[in-house]
């Protein structure tokens, strides 16, 4: 899916962040399988001086589906002057700055829903019926009125003007990619 992403979060999405639980109703065919998604988020930002700073980050997403269907999802975010950030998350964990964070999955699909400074963001992979096969889709939310923002590497707080991805690409791989 391409285009800006951008929507008025709702309270149905905020609930979906406040859940501490994950779910173990991973489909059967996912079992003991790694899922990667990746995309490329291109941010307009808004520095505290108000000068306009365009980043694009590379982002993927590693997540092993364990036999016990939890899931457990290694992260890394790659911009293009070097700046890096990875961290790994398993079930029940908040977000690295301490936010809420889910995910869950819903029939065919795996929804991935955390909270952001000033909203929310959102993935959904969806499986073909075999479970071969995945395609996805990136959003963020914001709440109400109040802006996005994002922390620089170091330590700046930057408001997000607008947000579009591209290069969405997901696949499915036997093991757990996450432990090596």
């Amino acid at each position: 899916m391409s285009g800006p992403k951008v929507f008025v979060l709702v309270a149905s999405l905020m609930s979906l962040c406040s859940s501490a639980a994950w779910p173990a109703g991973a489909p059967q065919q996912l079992l003991n399988k790694t899922i990667a998604a990746s995309y490329v988020a291109q941010m307009t930002l808004v520095a505290p001086n108000g000068r306009i700073i365009p980043r694009a980050v590379t982002v993927q997403r590693l997540i092993y589906v364990s036999s016990a269907g939890r899931t457990f999802v290694k992260f890394s975010a790659r911009g293009p002057q070097g700046g890096s950030r990875d961290n790994e998350i398993g079930p029940g964990d908040r977000t690295p700055a301490g936010r809420a964070r889910e995910m869950r999955f819903e029939g065919s699909r795996l929804v991935g829903t955390a909270e952001i400074g000033g909203g929310a963001g959102r993935i959904v992979i969806t499986f073909d019926p075999s479970f071969t096969n995945c395609s996805l889709e990136v959003a963020n939310a914001r709440s109400g009125n109040d802006p996005i923002v994002r922390r620089g590497p170091r330590g700046g707080v930057f408001e997000v003007q607008s947000m579009t991805y591209s290069g969405q690409s997901c696949s499915i791989r036997e093991g757990n990619a996450v432990a090596n």
